[in-house]
């Protein structure tokens, strides 16, 4: 079911509930009881209220002393007319008053939140200020990381080269130490065969010597 809208019948029949000759609300007491509708709405039905309840009936039958009724009619109706008129601005200032005092709360209001929100603010620039040295000092760690990382890297770099370097030579060496391995092999080689053809020569001149010793004992001297 959709929402009753409030419309001007409804204002001028809740009026017509008031106890006569009390005050009139004002818009936004109004607004409350009838739970919604624009002040618009409900200050139109406030005018067509006042303006029902303060004209005389069209269909009274006429007097006969039509001119003292018709002036004593027009003086009532007049200060009917001017009380109207002073409860309708007096409702008036009323409602402007509330309004300006609502106005007056809601820029309390406002510079109470405005002061909430500047201090959020300032707490906002320090959380902000804070982690920006934070992340600073954390650029500079990483930076600073990073220089020693690359410094390692080139001493790393530089170690490997050196080991290589001495792989390098002690593989030279490696193969320098064979060769001469090899070489002391030959020459030990060479020196037991010369051993060896020595001996044979020394063995052939100790037979040989022999041998002329029996041919010279043999022929007598």
């Amino acid at each position: 079911m959709g929402e009753h809208k409030i419309t001007k019948e409804d204002v001028i029949n809740y009026l017509k509930t008031l106890p006569k000759g009390e005050k009139l609300p004002t818009l936004r007491m109004i607004q409350a009881e009838l739970g919604g509708g624009s002040l618009a709405t409900i200050s139109a039905g406030v005018r067509a209220f006042m303006e029902e309840t303060h004209t005389p009936s069209k269909t009274a039958p006429m007097p006969a002393d039509f001119g003292k009724i018709a002036n004593a009619a027009l003086a009532e109706l007049w200060t009917a007319a001017v009380e109207a008129h002073k409860t309708f601005l007096a409702n008036g200032l009323s409602s402007l008053q509330i309004q300006l005092n609502t106005a007056k709360n809601s820029c309390v209001d406002f510079e109470l939140d405005n002061g909430r929100l500047e201090r959020e603010l300032e707490k906002v620039k320090d959380a902000y200020r804070a982690t920006t040295e934070k992340l600073k000092a954390t650029n500079e760690e990483v930076a600073r990381r990073m220089m020693e990382a690359d410094r390692a890297k080139d001493a790393l770099a530089a170690e490997q080269t050196a080991h290589a370097a001495t792989r390098k030579h002690a593989a030279e060496c490696e193969g320098k130490a064979a060769v001469l391995a090899d070489r002391v092999k030959e020459l030990e080689v060479a020196l037991a065969t010369e051993r060896e053809a020595r001996a044979e020569a020394e063995r052939q001149k100790a037979a040989a010597d022999a041998s002329l010793a029996a041919f010279r004992e043999a022929i007598g001297g």
